[in-house]
């Protein structure tokens, strides 16, 4: 559980680094080659039978505590060209601790952009600029 807890996730956290260095230039490319696998998941070939993946979803239901209306990585199943996020799974304090984090980095980033937005688009209220809470639909469940 150490190595997990510290190793795995410092690895993961420097992933992106660590293509750079091996090809030379952007990862890029091996972000674009894992939503390829993704949407062919999540559209094409479904999970098996008991699969879980993780996606990055539409967040409309607030899973596991996760603020509505952002887009957040979740444990799902993917049938008949719709994905359903995987409720009710057991999580331990580090992994309940790791999701708020992130959540509350996703958060701030969101409004930092929404200060560029406003900054370069000639707005000059962040009412014109949708929020978090905004009612979106769930785009990413049905096509």
């Amino acid at each position: 559980l150490e190595w997990a807890n510290n190793d795995f996730v410092t690895k993961v956290q420097n992933r992106g680094k660590a293509v750079i260095e091996v090809r030379g230039n952007s990862s890029a490319l091996s972000a674009a080659m894992g939503t390829a696998d993704c949407l062919k998941t999540w559209l094409v070939t479904g999970t098996k039978d008991g699969e879980t993946i993780s996606m990055a979803v539409y967040n409309d239901s607030g899973y596991y505590g996760v603020k509505e209306g952002i887009v957040f990585s979740f444990p799902c199943e993917c049938r008949g060209g719709e994905w359903f996020a995987k409720e009710g799974l057991e999580l331990s304090e580090f992994a309940q601790e790791k999701l708020k984090v992130t959540e509350s980095e996703l958060l701030e980033e969101w409004e930092a952009a929404k200060g560029l937005l406003v900054e370069n688009s000639g707005t000059t209220s962040e009412r014109e600029i949708p929020s978090v809470e905004t009612n979106q639909p769930r785009l990413m469940s049905r096509l």
